[in-house]
């Protein structure tokens, strides 16, 4: 069995651990986190045998094939290297750094290591994707040349915005570098590669130091795709719309109709050019936060055991972070950005 250590025990370090229990061929063996209360309480929560406060500790008396980084944009970097140089392969969370360059870098290293490098872009593993996936890839579209991704979701406007992330307050890159790297990456996997990006980005909500809003349009593949963007953390929801939809709302258009899903209905929207439209509904998940890690997480560990390519592998995976920083690049200059590969 795989053995490994989650490093960061914070709101997303927990979620990962959370998952982690659900997979069969991986064990937790350790936990990581400079607060010690906070590691010692996630080794308790989850039956984690041990926990750190120090790296080198940990390196010297803890027998691992990966580490799993569920840490911080500014600490993700070094920490990579530090877990690439101990022999581990290595999992990361999103964003994997706040540059292509230091991305890069860490992709480098894992590949002159001999060590595997995932990144953890978890949208494309939610059930409701896979299904829209399977439909555009059967052609129930048709040749797609339009999609609109849409997401509200009001951050409280007192300290802290979200009582489970209080790290958000203080984010400096907020919206689109923490919370859209994953989008990034399910245009990229729905549609193709991600080929420039026009975006624009806005902080309105005096309780984040970030952006809260952001607008991208985006080119994707070969024919390509024209790809809206459109996610606003900063307003209240849309008319008659009681709570936030649990997950970003999917419309795509092609030669032969159109696909939806619709987060609220859960459901999978099929339109032709003529006749009534067809509704699919999709089967509930009890969890939704949790469900994209555990089948991520289990993905990571077969391709481990078994060799085979993983999806968001080396340095494919710094794509959706490029796109990420075009949107930046874009909204200070107000031109568009064409993407080459990381």
């Amino acid at each position: 069995m795989l053995r490994g250590a989650v490093i960061g025990c914070g709101p997303a370090g927990r979620t990962h651990l959370a998952a982690w229990a659900r997979v069969r061929t991986a064990r937790i063996e350790c936990v990581l986190d400079l607060d010690p209360e906070r590691a010692r309480r996630s080794a308790r929560d989850f039956g984690i045998r041990r926990h750190f406060t120090d790296f080198d500790r940990m390196q010297a008396e803890a027998r691992l094939d990966f580490a799993d980084l569920a840490c911080g944009v500014d600490s993700q970097p070094a920490l990579a290297a530090r877990a690439l140089e101990s022999g581990w392969h290595l999992l990361a969370e999103t964003p994997l750094a706040s540059s292509l360059e230091k991305a890069s870098e860490i992709a480098d290293q894992a590949e002159a290591r001999g060590r595997r490098l995932m990144v953890a872009y978890a949208e494309r593993w939610r059930s409701a994707f896979r299904e829209l996936k399977r439909a555009l890839d059967s052609g129930a579209a048709g040749a797609a040349h339009y999609a609109r991704i849409a997401d509200r979701r009001p951050l409280s406007r007192v300290h802290p915005c979200d009582p489970a992330r209080p790290a958000l307050d203080h984010a400096r890159h907020l919206l689109v570098l923490e919370g859209l790297t994953g989008h990034f990456d399910l245009i990229r996997w729905l549609f193709g590669d991600i080929r420039s990006v026009w975006g624009a980005a806005g902080h309105f909500n005096p309780a984040v130091k970030g952006e809260d809003f952001a607008l991208a349009a985006l080119r994707a593949g070969d024919a390509p795709v024209n790809v809206s963007l459109d996610v606003n953390w900063s307003g209240p929801l849309p008319e008659r719309q009681l709570r936030p939809a649990p997950l970003p709302a999917v419309r795509v258009e092609g030669a032969a109709g159109s696909l939806e899903f619709d987060p609220q209905a859960n459901s999978l929207l099929r339109r032709g050019h003529s006749g009534a439209p067809v509704e699919q509904k999709l089967p509930p998940v009890p969890d939704l936060r949790l469900e994209p890690y555990v089948e991520m997480l289990g993905h990571f560990a077969e391709c481990l055991e078994s060799g085979k390519p993983m999806e968001n592998e080396g340095r494919t995976a710094l794509e959706p972070l490029a796109a990420a920083l075009a949107v930046y690049e874009s909204a200070r200059t107000g031109g568009m950005v064409l993407l080459r590969k990381p």
